[in-house]
């Protein structure tokens, strides 16, 4: 779902909850947090969090299908502003290579293994 789609009211509200969750986390860890915690700490309604989230596990991955996005947003800006497609086209990907063996010379790409999308 886009921000810019999704209305600032709800953004925010979301927004709040995963603050909560995150430095509740820090504190007790996941398993001692209630729904009651994150309510409290985000000074939302009862109804408001279960509007946007059946449960503090729902929460949790929303945040990492948010990062998810992101980063699926960022590689797609990338590639377009390349051009091209990291996996068929990377100086560090196996293909690109004559002998088929992992870059060791000091080159950006040494140690790196392609990323699976």
């Amino acid at each position: 779902m886009s921000t810019a789609s999704t209305d600032r009211r709800v953004r925010r509200t979301r927004e709040l909850l995963r603050s909560a969750l995150l430095s509740l986390i820090q504190e007790k860890g996941y398993d001692r947090i209630t729904v009651q915690d994150i309510l409290d700490r985000a000074d939302i309604g009862r109804s408001t969090f279960y509007a946007h989230y059946r449960d503090k596990d729902d929460l949790f991955r929303a945040g990492f299908e948010d990062i998810r996005a992101a980063l699926a947003a960022e590689r797609d800006a990338a590639e377009q502003g390349t051009g091209r497609r990291p996996s068929s086209s990377s100086p560090c990907s196996p293909s690109s290579s004559t002998s088929g063996h992992t870059d060791t010379s000091g080159s950006p790409c040494r140690g790196r293994e392609e990323p699976t999308w």
